[in-house]
Order: structure tokens, then sequence, then C-alpha cells
């Protein structure tokens, strides 16, 4: 399995040996990934560009290591979509703080070898109207089965824009190891799976376990 500082490395590689926009498939709540990509984008020459919702992510860190709109080096793009937004709910001050940070289509398509963009597949249609995406090259930095379509459309989508996913990752879930030390030190009344495909499979692993059916209200 890869670290995260071998997925910064393959990024600064890919995006160095390529001329179009790179576009890099990732969670923005990953602040982890979000320095590794800034970080491989600027060995690469390149400039980062994030959405709207992942500056505003950025900047609830409070975390200055974290890349925001006020960063060299960092543009927000503000998509179609969070633009209404921004119209019905009134929030200016999420778009006007932005000044000279703010980039659009037509600066991202006159010289899209300039940008990494951080990217959801929603983005990819408008994207394509500018013609942003000729000669783009996808960076998918999830689990590969989101691809697949019992997980949604991603894949579909990808792949009619002409994209064929690079893939660069590496798992940010503990090992068991490290959720059995967290259960020592923390000591807690009860241990209660989630997020697994596995939950029966605790009870060998931890004490005190508690199995909670999904969608079941319990006392906390």
């Amino acid at each position: 399995m890869q670290d995260e500082l071998a997925v910064e490395e393959r990024c600064s590689e890919l995006f160095a040996h390529h001329e179009g926009l790179a576009l890099a498939f990732f969670s923005a709540q990953n602040t982890d990934r979000l320095v590794s990509v800034r970080n491989a984008a600027r060995r690469a020459g390149r400039h980062l560009i994030l959405d709207l919702y992942a500056n505003d992510l950025a900047k609830a860190t409070n975390d200055p290591t974290v890349p925001s709109a006020m960063d060299d080096g960092v543009r927000v793009y503000v998509t179609e979509s969070q633009r209404r937004r921004v119209l019905r709910s009134g929030e200016f001050d999420r778009v006007n703080y932005l000044g000279r940070s703010r980039i659009f289509r037509d600066e991202i398509a006159e010289d899209p070898g300039r940008w990494v963009m951080l990217t959801r597949n929603s983005m990819l249609g408008e994207l394509a109207r500018d013609q942003c995406l000729v000669g783009a090259r996808s960076v998918w930095m999830s689990w590969p089965g989101y691809l697949e379509p019992e997980f949604g459309s991603s894949g579909q989508e990808l792949a009619q824009q002409g994209l064929s996913p690079e893939f660069v990752h590496t798992s940010g879930h503990a090992r068991v190891f490290d959720l059995q030390c967290l259960a020592t030190a923390l000591a807690p009344d009860r241990v209660i799976p989630i997020h697994t495909n596995e939950p029966n499979a605790y009870a060998d692993l931890f004490e005190g376990v508690e199995v909670k059916d999904d969608n079941e209200w319990w006392e906390v």
C-alpha cells in the first residue's frame, strides 16, 4: 500500500508529464490529500484550483498548512450549481471575498496545462462546454470501487468525456491494530461498529461490543 508521500510523488510525476488540465478526484474533506495535491502541483510547476465548497472546508480548518484561496498559487472556481446556491441563500460574502483568486472557465481553457483542479464528476459537463477538458487527464484518488455502476455514475461520466482515470490512492482507514490501541487507551463502556461490512466480527477484536442496526435509534 502506498503512503501519502508516495501519493504526492506519483501525482507530481503525472502533473509534470502532461500538457492538459489535470483533474484530481478525491473528497475535499480529506485535507491530508489536499495538501499532497497542492505540493505535487507546485513541484510540477502548476497552480491548484479548488471549488467553492472545498475552499470553505479548507478555511474552516483554521490550519495554515491546508491550501485555500488566500494562498499563492491557489485559485477558486465557483461551479454553476454553487452560483445558484449562493444566489438563493444570499451568502454573497462566500464569493465576494475571493477577489482575484476567483477563476473562470475561459481562463482555464486558455492554458489548461497550468492547472491542477480538484474535481467532481458533476463539474465535467460545464468544463467540457468551454473546452477545458481538451487533452485533460483524470487522476482518481479515491477507492476504485466508486467507479463501478453499483456505486453511481462516476465511471460512466468519465468515459463519456473520454477520460481514462489514472489510479493514485492510499487508504485513510485505520488498521485493526490501531483501532485496538485506541480502544485500549480510551477504555470505553461500549464499542459500537459503524461504517463496516463486518460489524459482527468486532466482538472477536474488542471488549464491550454492541452491534446496532442501520436506522436504529439508541441512547448515547
